[in-house]
């Protein structure tokens, strides 16, 4: 029988789901699995799967020994896809300052667990993982293994300075450096409208560009493409499938120095030769999808805004007005065939839209979910939100800039950072320590 040495370094790593990376032993025993979104969609039937686990997959994935979840958005954090998985593994979550995450799982019956930030935790001989949190609430996972340094950023966008720290990091265990992360759109950043004028704020070859720079600045060997792996099926955010980036347009635009490897890539960690599997074989689900995307959006057709969900709409932004009223004083509204504002001086909700700088644009169901629920913020990463931007007030570029910070505001809201100044001011130090002060090198 092979010892633990032999079997640590014999390991495999494959990409799977969406942000799913699981590492395996050479008998195919999964050791660690991340990020699983492994059935359904997520966001109001908006994002699908391009390849979904195969049932005998998911049966293996089940005796998964650890699992960590990087952040809280759905397509890292989905809950039906960790009751499939089943309450056999341990669930690993970043310490955030507040961490509903671990709540949920405890709260649920999963073995759950924070990990102490940038300590390196042992899983197996041979095998540890560490936790770099970012001010966001993301994380970064490194996975050190026998003969490679994994490095999982998921949609991660560290600033300079946690790169250069990674970058330092890997140069002191003298391994070959193999890059994770997402590459295509996941937010606003196509949606925004001036008039009936579609504005795009990034092309697709930055894209490349970006994670090309990125593993040149790690100086990886290797980069797997994951975190992008999904079709938009909604009426209402189909259109996003033609700004998608895919594998070809990576390929066009790749000036790495690293091996791009394919989508749903498995990985050899002795020999790092590798197989994938070829578009042709995805399996893309079951035919019940479009029935479900039906379903849900018609809910959209008998749903209004109602007295109740004025108020906590106003309840939910009133906690950041005292920020809004610099950034944008008068939010605007147009909900299913609704149009109000939110006035940050006056603290009110009013009918129209008059004297907005931007006008947010959403389905009813997922809007008034959105605000029952605290995640307002979730609603920028749905596809099928989008932005009006006024005409003849700023640049388009300047506008957008103020929609991303009140996304950002509402996020932090969202999150329980920011709804007092007294909050804001605890959970600020940390922010900045975190992309500003280097921590200790862990040994």
């Amino acid at each position: 029988m092979a010892g633990h040495g032999e079997i640590a370094a014999r390991m495999f790593v494959r990409t799977l789901g969406h942000a799913g990376l699981v590492l395996t032993t050479a008998a195919g025993e999964p050791l660690l699995l991340t990020d699983p979104w492994l059935v359904g969609s997520v966001y109001w039937r908006s994002w699908w799967l391009q390849n979904y686990p195969a049932e005998d997959e998911l049966r293996d994935l089940q005796r998964t020994q650890f699992v960590y979840v990087t952040h809280s958005h759905p397509d890292h954090f989905h809950p039906p896809s960790l009751r499939a998985l089943g309450k056999a593994p341990r669930y690993f979550v970043p310490a955030f300052p507040r961490n509903p995450m671990l709540g949920y799982l405890r709260d649920n019956g999963f073995d759950a667990e924070a990990l102490a930030p940038f300590e390196w935790r042992t899983l197996a001989p041979g095998v540890r993982i560490l936790s770099m949190l970012l001010w966001n609430d993301d994380s970064i996972l490194l996975i050190d293994t026998p003969r490679a340094l994994i490095l999982n950023f998921n949609d991660a966008k560290p600033p300079p300075r946690v790169v250069r720290h990674i970058r330092g990091l890997a140069a002191s265990l003298g391994k070959r450096c193999i890059v994770l992360s997402s590459y295509s759109p996941a937010s606003l950043v196509n949606s925004f409208f001036r008039g009936h004028q579609q504005i795009s704020l990034r092309d697709k070859a930055s894209y490349a560009r970006y994670v090309s720079g990125l593993c040149d600045q790690l100086g990886a060997a290797d980069f797997m493409p994951f975190a992008s792996q999904t079709v938009f099926l909604r009426s209402d955010s189909q259109w996003a499938n033609a700004f998608k980036v895919t594998f070809d347009d990576l390929r066009a635009g790749w000036t790495s120095g690293a091996r791009l490897l394919p989508p749903y890539t498995r990985l050899d960690l002795s020999n790092f030769s590798h197989s994938f599997t070829a578009p042709a074989a995805y399996n893309t689900g079951t035919p019940g999808k479009a029935d479900a995307v039906a379903r849900e959006q018609a809910l959209n057709t008998a749903e209004r805004m109602e007295a109740a969900d004025f108020e906590l709409l106003r309840a939910s932004l009133a906690r950041v007005r005292w920020l809004l009223r610099w950034i944008a004083p008068t939010i605007g509204f147009h909900v299913g065939g609704q149009q109000f504002s939110f006035r940050a001086w006056a603290n009110e909700v009013v009918p129209g839209t008059k004297g907005c700088r931007f006008v947010i644009r959403v389905p009813p169901h997922p809007f008034r979910e959105a605000v029952r629920i605290g995640h307002i913020g979730d609603l920028g990463i749905t596809m099928f939100t989008f932005i009006d931007l006024q005409p003849k007030v700023l640049q388009p570029k300047v506008s957008a800039f103020f929609v991303y910070l009140f996304f950002v505001i509402v996020t932090l809201n969202d999150y329980g950072y920011a709804r007092t100044l007294a909050g804001l001011v605890r959970w600020l130090p940390h922010a900045l320590r975190l992309t500003f002060v280097p921590p200790p090198l862990p040994r």
